[in-house]
């Protein structure tokens, strides 16, 4: 009888198995926000974990480089980190109406810097290797010139974008772009536009096409020189035959969009379904914070150069007084004070920190990851946002009863210890941000899941190509059918003409056959 129990634990274990043939996969991620590589990484996790051999390449070092798959660590582009922040700066401090030039500005120095990837040994020598890659995973921000990566190893591109999916992300897939309701920059709310916000949406979305139209122009420079043709396509064929792109957003925030096969949701990838284990150190101070815990961080990309120092005594001065626990990261050497209630630390494991049951608020610059992890773990939220789209973000947090949003630049110790009691005290707060987890996590496949089924869908039929849609290949004034308007008008203004002219030939055929008088005016005139 053994012998059959075997066979039949062994059918059992064989029929069980996942059906995965195992790919070679790049992931290209230079940026220097630590926050976009939490989302890139969160795509590379899922796939290493299907079984899949994935090489990630990053201009940033990784706290988890033995997570199972290569990584490759270009430090020269590591002096670039400290350049970029004080680029961002530049567009930060800018007035209103100049951002859009400054951003063009700061947005042509940083391709320059990134474009110096393909010099680095390390790089250099990793593509001497001769590797065989079945996709490449590009992690975007206006880096067109890496998909030349794709057109290197001969296999379809897969991009990663941060936030929904604005006017450039929808031009690189052919996803129709509709500013009458879908928003294109931050600052527009996601829900219900009245007419002067359509009226400033219209504006971003054509502004931000044309700032577009000259990066492409300066990307192309860059890509010409490191993909020469004919060995390599042309810039415009390599950017045409993008497969896919993941956006880190859920319709659940909206606005509701029209969205293409290629254009597929992946909001809140990074977030872990189960949390990792606590340090020992973190997990005694939740576990012994019976009175709750306020957890308090402006994220990775601020490092505390964008809030004033008597903002953050102001800020240490309150929270030291509360009766809660708080745990805050602080990235500066010298922090306001030392409190019994305050544990600094420099580095948080954010995402296992707030599913614990003790964490009551947390006060956030509001970047996208950090609203999202709360969000989805049920933690009402106090925002403080600072740049880029955290202002946004905060504002849709608000709008939908998740917490409150302050100025960091006008708040006082009395407006920020009211709108922290407000939240913690008023649990509609708490209600409302457990309804909208159920509501974000009530999905077909988990963000992973999604992820890995059409990475593994793209190789399966080399690139996807019946995937593409026709808008890739038109211009702007086909997208928008300005030729076609042109050809009615055309036609419209050709009827009108021969019907005059037909008119007026058969008025002057009944003329001449029934005698009526050619000019009956004149004729009154002479009677």
């Amino acid at each position: 009888m053994k012998f059959p129990r075997l066979g039949i634990i062994g059918i059992l274990l064989i029929l069980s198995t996942n059906d995965v043939i195992s790919s070679n996969i790049l992931g290209l991620f230079l940026t220097h926000s630590p926050s976009h590589v939490i989302v890139h990484m969160g795509v590379v996790r899922a796939l290493v974990k299907r079984g899949h051999n994935v090489t990630v390449v990053t201009s940033m070092r990784l706290k988890d480089p033995n997570f199972g798959y290569r990584h490759i660590y270009l430090k020269t582009l590591e002096h670039t980190q400290n350049d970029t922040f004080t680029m961002m700066d530049t567009v930060i401090s800018a007035p209103f109406y100049l951002k859009p030039y400054k951003f063009f500005l700061v947005g042509k120095e940083m391709i320059e810097k990134y474009s110096s990837y393909n010099l680095d040994p390390d790089y250099i020598s990793f593509k001497k290797e001769n590797n065989h890659f079945d996709l490449v995973l590009l992690g975007y921000q206006y880096n067109e010139l890496n998909l030349g990566e794709a057109a290197h190893f001969k296999c379809p591109s897969v991009l990663v974008w941060m936030m929904q999916p604005f006017g450039h992300i929808s031009r690189l897939i052919g996803n129709p772009n509709l500013p009458a309701f879908v928003p294109y920059s931050p600052f527009i709310p996601p829900n219900a536009m009245d007419f002067t916000h359509r009226v400033l949406n219209y504006i971003f979305y054509v502004v931000e096409g044309i700032i577009t139209k000259i990066f492409e122009h300066v990307l192309k420079i860059y890509y010409d020189q490191i993909y020469p043709s004919p060995e390599y396509p042309s810039y415009w064929k390599t950017k045409k035959n993008i497969s896919l792109i993941f956006y880190n957003h859920h319709f659940s925030e909206a606005p509701v969009r029209p969205l293409v096969p290629g254009l597929i949701e992946i909001g809140g990838i990074q977030i872990k379904e189960k949390p990792d284990p606590l340090p020992k150190d973190l997990q005694d101070y939740l576990d012994n914070s019976s009175q709750g815990v306020i957890y308090f961080s402006l994220g990775s990309n601020a490092c505390g150069l964008h809030v004033k120092e008597h903002t953050y005594k102001m800020i240490f001065e309150v929270l030291s007084s509360l009766k809660y626990n708080v745990i805050w990261k602080l990235d500066e050497i010298k922090h306001p004070g030392n409190a019994s209630n305050i544990l600094y630390k420099s580095w948080l494991p954010q995402d296992d920190i707030l599913p614990h049951k003790n964490v009551k608020l947390f006060i956030t610059h509001a970047g996208k990851g950090g609203v999202t992890e709360a969000e989805y773990h049920e933690v009402p939220m106090v925002a403080l946002p600072i740049m880029d789209d955290q202002p946004s973000n905060a504002r849709n947090m608000q709008a939908k009863g998740h917490g409150l949003v302050l100025d960091h630049t006008t708040m006082t110790k009395e407006t920020f210890r009211e709108a922290i009691n407000e939240v913690l005290k008023n649990k509609t707060y708490k209600n409302n941000v457990q309804t909208f987890s159920r509501l974000y996590k009530d999905r077909p496949m988990t963000a992973k899941q999604t992820a890995v089924y059409w990475i593994e869908y793209v190789i399966r039929h080399r690139g996807a190509p019946h995937m593409q849609s026709p808008l890739k290949d038109l211009n702007v004034l086909q997208e928008n059918s300005v030729d076609v308007i042109l050809f009615l008008l055309l036609m419209l203004y050709i009827s009108f003409k021969l019907g005059k002219m037909l008119i007026k030939y058969c008025f002057n055929k009944l003329v001449r056959r029934f005698g009526f008088p050619k000019d009956i005016k004149s004729d009154h005139k002479k009677e």
